[in-house]
């Protein structure tokens, strides 16, 4: 089976391949167990998942750009989510 990220060049299409866009998640999660979940079905669903369990890395991910959506607690130990939303 072909990976959905391989793009095959039909016959009879130009020569150019085209360059899938997989869309960056980042996945702030303190739980190694519930990180590892989001980041398999992230992948399996073709998007690029970027996991870190602190938040302020989390935030240094968003400020440094690239990322198309975050995933995050709003009950995170040592203040809510949102306060890490800009």
């Amino acid at each position: 089976m072909v990976s959905p990220r391989v793009w095959a060049v039909l016959e009879g299409a130009p020569s150019a391949v085209a360059t899938p866009y997989s869309p960056v998640v980042l996945v702030v999660e303190e739980d190694p167990v519930v990180a590892h979940a989001l980041e398999t079905l992230l992948a399996n669903a073709g998007y690029t998942p970027v996991c870190t369990a602190d938040g302020l890395a989390g935030l240094s991910h968003v400020q440094a750009g690239g990322i198309d959506l975050v995933l995050l607690d709003l009950d995170r130990p040592g203040g809510s989510g949102l306060a890490l939303c800009p």
